[in-house]
């Protein structure tokens, strides 16, 4: 395995285990999660240890750019429309993705051009992008 094949794998599983992390105490107070987990914090992986949307779309990402390779920018969204359109059909699509994401790639599969795709006036992270 190539090191740079290495570090993305590395920093994909960081990922997931950040995301893991972070499941169980988005949204809780730091002092909700002192009371809960003691004074430093969440110190292990839940059991079981499990990841959200977020990871999933990262995959997808990193499925669309090895697809897409060296290509120019128009391809690799098109890679990363047909990526995020597969997860929203997925069965493993269970993990609480928002409202904006949804509906961002429920437009890009109607044939909205992913720089378009966005929701307007969302707190949402499409709105990254208006």
């Amino acid at each position: 395995m190539t090191k740079s094949l290495s570090s993305a794998k590395d920093m994909l599983y960081g990922l997931a285990i950040g995301d893991a992390l972070g499941m169980v105490t988005e949204f809780v107070s730091l002092s909700g999660i002192k009371r809960k987990y003691g004074e430093k914090g969440l110190q292990d992986l839940p059991d079981p240890p499990l990841f959200t949307d977020d990871t999933q779309m990262s995959i997808a990402i990193a499925e669309c750019l090895i697809r897409a390779g060296d290509k120019d920018l128009e391809v690799i969204m098109q890679a990363v429309r047909d990526e995020f359109v597969k997860w929203y059909h997925s069965p493993e699509n269970t993990r609480a993705p928002e409202r904006t994401c949804l509906s961002g790639v429920a437009y890009m599969e109607q044939g909205t051009h992913s720089s378009e795709s966005m929701v307007p006036n969302s707190k949402g992270c499409s709105s990254a992008t208006e």
